[in-house]
């Protein structure tokens, strides 16, 4: 009979805690692997701790705990796998690149590139009605020009109205005030 060494006693447990520590799990989590039904070893001690840890690598799900802390993988499109099996590091880059985008966002707005959306469509609806009332006046200003011409001659003096009209609001620097029944 062969005499046991050192080596293949540290191999051995003899009790949950000694099998947790060799595996190094708590000794809940060993509790229940031995309990489990694909258990490969005797439900009481002793068991080996290198099969107990080879049982646990093939038949349990990697431990989520430790899997943020390896490194990702050098392969390309190996990444997006590394952030799949890591999800606390997927979360923790996902609020570093929120952070970075609204840290942009602000200086963009502390250095007046930003214009306010709501300035911009009140300042559009202001310009859409100073054409609207430029082109409505139109037939009032027209009306005793045209009178007794041909159809030739209403064009031309319609066509140079309204080139008139459209020269001015493109040379207006200010935008004109909405009336009060329309800025509601």
């Amino acid at each position: 009979m062969a005499r046991k060494t050192r080596q293949d006693t540290n191999d051995v447990a003899n009790s949950l805690r000694e099998l947790a520590r060799g595996v190094d799990r708590t000794h809940q989590s060993v509790a229940d692997w031995v309990k489990h039904a694909r258990w490969n070893q005797s439900r009481t001690p002793p068991w080996s701790i290198r099969k107990a840890a080879e049982w646990a690598a093939a038949t349990l799900s990697p431990n989520p705990a430790t899997a943020w802390t390896q490194p990702f993988a050098a392969e390309p499109g190996s990444e997006i796998e590394a952030l799949r099996r890591s999800p606390l590091s997927a979360a923790k880059l996902k609020l570093t690149l929120t952070r970075a985008a609204k840290l942009e966002l602000e200086r963009a707005a502390l250095a007046g590139e930003l214009i306010n959306r709501a300035e911009v469509e009140q300042a559009l609806a202001r310009r859409a009605h100073a054409v609207r009332s430029a082109f409505q006046a139109l037939p009032r200003q027209l009306s005793a020009q045209l009178v007794g011409k041909d159809d030739m001659q209403i064009e031309n003096i319609l066509i140079n109205a309204i080139d008139g009209v459209l020269l001015e609001l493109s040379q207006q620097t200010s935008i004109p005030s909405l009336p009060e029944s329309e800025a509601q």
